[in-house]
């Protein structure tokens, strides 16, 4: 199929364009609508099928174009659908689906080459819109492979393909995407780096999948069935236990109506990033402690973010930030890193793009290590730690930040107000009273699952902890934190993401939504924040091994989708999951991300310190010099193809071009050999020779050949010495000489 050739008389020519770029046009269509099928209105892509089929049938002969008045009135119904579908907003989804509208509709009025010509340029500027929704490597394919198509179709509609094939044309398109590759690199690696446009706070009405900033318990539940990826971590040493591994993300502190939210203290920016060596100061910690979190490569780690459409980043404990901004935002305000005194990521505007940022962590001090001590003290065998977060031993907290941690509703869960208090007679110690209530959970019939019961909102504590007891993490953290709260315990629920899968073939994890999670901690006195997790105690399997093994006998994990993920078990299918991770992962880190910082330090190796100026001067130089060679490379590949061109060809050549400088007329395509005799002898050859080269030649161009190329048979090549000898002793007139006999 591929070496079938263009006819201009498959199809009856009904538009007035060049029928070899219309399957072309027809393929442009069909792939923009493919490319933009996630982010536009399903009635706009059943439409798109409607008008690629009425091309097709006009293509093939069998419909006419429409009429002006079905034209305007399409036009009219599609307006009326986008306002009602839009429900009158304005965001970038709408304004591309609107384009893409009027690009079929203008499908289906062009019926002249200018019309084709605009159809192709609307296409060019199309496709690369996709990149305001998706900078992935398989996008990026998808999108230069269908610019390919849309300059196919420009060389179909101007005649370009005639006896050409359908391999040839993808070939041509394809080469010519070839020889502009080095200038696109070159370009994007030296270009002065500005802020692309999907840096801009465009207003969107994607729907992101992630984290929200309230919980009921249920809703963690839902993000389990979902094998997205949330962010990878990339550590610059071996990457800290699967235990260990708590991403937070939000602190949250008021408790209404059965749901967990923020209040407005943690809603706010507390405070602005600072130096590290400022905020490690700010912990209490001494010089040579500052000196020894600095130097010590294997404590950072880097954080590849992909697009939540929210404000809040992920890390692990006691970790500071040492980027000032997100990678490839367009500036430094709106893309800011920030970090609150909890210890949590914020940054100046929701995250729609993928980005990047890099985190150092901190010591223990002094203070934090005696403060797990006194938690170890306390532990009971079989039972998760209580972790101790940090330097925040001795403080006390305000009267206003201890109610607020404190709040619960007035009425409500009595029969776990009643257990709070009966437990916490039995214990003077607050970690001792934590240690049994872990021990409450593990020693009940408590189940971890995926598929929890819908409970009543003004009682699903009571009704969790002393009915069904059957919950997935958030259930566990709620009931604790209202049991902590009701014993008089500081306590706020935290959620982010606990674990994450390592990538053996690029060396970093991987964390997805099934990787959420949700955990408790509390404020006790004399040793601070500490972390606890009733989901360790009751499936310790989930915090060491992950979902899909604590709840691998229940089944149903990932049940809702079909992802490589789901079949991670079978080595071939993890095989092929891991080294796609990998390649999505070096894209990101090294293309999405290339900003200007990573810029100016790559050039800073080969040209020293640079300014925007100095890059600017060393792009332009470079292109130029790309340029320069592309072309003595093409001059060179025309030499050698002249040199690899047919010997008998070349002699012919050799006698038009003598047969010029004599003033013979050889302008024509249709000389032959015979005609040729004529026309040497009448430039003052002798009629023996001229008859000698016209036969030989006649013989070298027509007769049957049993070999060609370089396995000529010596008859043949004998025949080639001969000529080349008489075109040697082959004697014409001057210029100024010829004239005909």
């Amino acid at each position: 199929m591929l070496e079938r050739r263009f006819s201009t008389n498959s199809h009856a020519d009904f538009t007035g364009i060049n029928p070899q770029g219309m399957p072309w046009l027809l393929l442009s269509l069909a792939l923009a609508a493919l490319l933009h099928i996630d982010h536009t209105p399903i009635w706009l892509n059943i439409a798109l099928v409607g008008i690629l089929l009425w091309r097709i049938m006009v293509f093939r002969g069998r419909f006419r174009l429409p009429q002006l008045w079905v034209k305007v009135i399409l036009l009219l119904l599609g307006i009326t659908l986008f306002l009602v579908s839009s429900k009158g907003q304005f965001t970038i989804e709408n304004a591309v689906g609107f384009f893409l509208l009027t690009y079929g509709l203008k499908l289906l009025e062009t019926g002249s080459t200018r019309d084709a010509y605009l159809f192709v340029f609307m296409t060019l500027f199309l496709m690369p819109l996709g990149f305001l929704f998706s900078q992935s490597i398989f996008a990026t394919l998808f999108i230069f492979v269908s610019l390919a198509f849309a300059f196919i179709a420009l060389m179909g509609i101007n005649g370009s393909l005639e006896r050409t094939t359908y391999f040839g044309a993808l070939k041509r398109a394809f080469g010519l995407f070839a020889w502009a590759l080095p200038i696109l690199v070159v370009a994007y690696i030296v270009f002065p780096r500005l802020g692309p446009i999907w840096s801009m706070p465009l207003n969107s009405t994607s729907a992101f999948t992630g984290l929200s900033d309230s919980m009921m318990p249920g809703q963690v539940a839902n993000l389990a069935q979902s094998s997205e990826r949330a962010f990878r971590a990339d550590f610059d040493g071996p990457p800290p236990p699967s235990p260990t591994l708590y991403w937070r993300a939000l602190a949250m502190d008021l408790f209404t109506a059965g749901q967990w939210s923020r209040s407005n203290q943690q809603r706010g920016i507390d405070e602005s990033r600072m130096l590290p060596q400022t905020r490690l100061r700010r912990l209490g910690l001494g010089d040579e402690a500052i000196e020894a979190a600095l130097s010590t490569p294997e404590s950072s780690y880097e954080i590849l973010l992909d697009p939540h459409n929210r404000d809040w980043g992920f890390s692990l404990n006691a970790t500071i930030p040492t980027s000032r901004q997100l990678s490839g935002q367009s500036s430094a305000r709106g893309g800011a890193v920030l970090q609150t005194l909890d210890g949590l990521i914020r940054f100046g505007r929701p995250v729609k793009s993928p980005s990047a940022y890099t985190l150092q962590s901190l010591p223990l001090d002094k203070a934090a290590m005696e403060a797990q001590s006194r938690l170890d003290a306390a532990h009971i065998p079989g039972l998760p730690d209580v972790t101790a977060l940090g330097s925040t031993a001795g403080v006390e907290l305000t009267d206003f930040d201890r109610r607020r941690l404190l709040q619960l509703p007035a009425e409500g869960n009595p029969l776990t107000r009643e257990f709070a208090a009966e437990l916490r007679e039995q214990h003077d110690d607050q970690a001792a009273f934590i240690y049994d209530l872990l021990n409450y959970f593990r020693t009940e019939p408590f189940t971890y699952t995926l598929n929890p019961p819908v409970l009543d909102p003004e009682s699903n504590v009571d009704d969790f902890m002393f009915g069904e007891r059957r919950g997935f993490c958030e259930h566990f953290a709620s009931a604790t934190a209202v049991i902590l709260r009701s014993a008089g315990i500081p306590a706020r629920i935290m959620t982010g993401y606990q674990g994450g899968e390592f990538n053996s073939t690029g060396g970093f994890l991987v964390v997805r939504q099934y990787d959420a999670h949700a955990w408790v901690e509390a404020w006790l006195e004399g040793i601070g924040w500490v972390r606890v997790d009733p989901t360790a105690a009751v499936s310790p399997l989930r915090i060491e091994a992950g979902l899909r093994t604590a709840v691998a006998e229940e089944g149903g994990f990932l049940s809702n989708e079909i992802s490589l993920s789901r079949f991670s078990g079978i080595s071939a299918l993890n095989w092929i999951d891991m080294r796609l991770e990998y390649t999505n992962y070096l894209w990101q880190k090294w293309v999405i991300n290339y900003d200007q910082k990573t810029q100016q330090s790559l050039l800073a190796t080969f040209f020293g310190d640079v300014d925007i100026r100095q890059i600017g001067f060393i792009a332009t130089g470079a292109i130029a010099g790309i340029i320069i060679l592309i072309g003595l490379m093409q001059l060179m590949r025309g030499r050698r193809h002249l040199r690899a061109q047919d010997p008998v060809v070349r002699l012919y050549d050799r006698l038009l071009r003598r047969l010029r400088r004599a003033g013979a007329d050889v302008s024509s395509m249709a000389i032959t050999p015979r005609q040729l005799c004529g026309i040497m002898q009448s430039a003052g050859a002798d009629k023996e020779t001229a008859m000698a080269i016209s036969q030989r030649l006649e013989r070298l161009l027509y007769a049957r050949r049993p070999q060609m190329g370089a396995a000529r048979s010596r008859l043949q090549t004998n025949e080639i010495r001969q000529l080349r000898s008489l075109l040697r002793k082959l004697n014409l007139r001057k210029r100024s000489d010829a004239s005909p006999r």
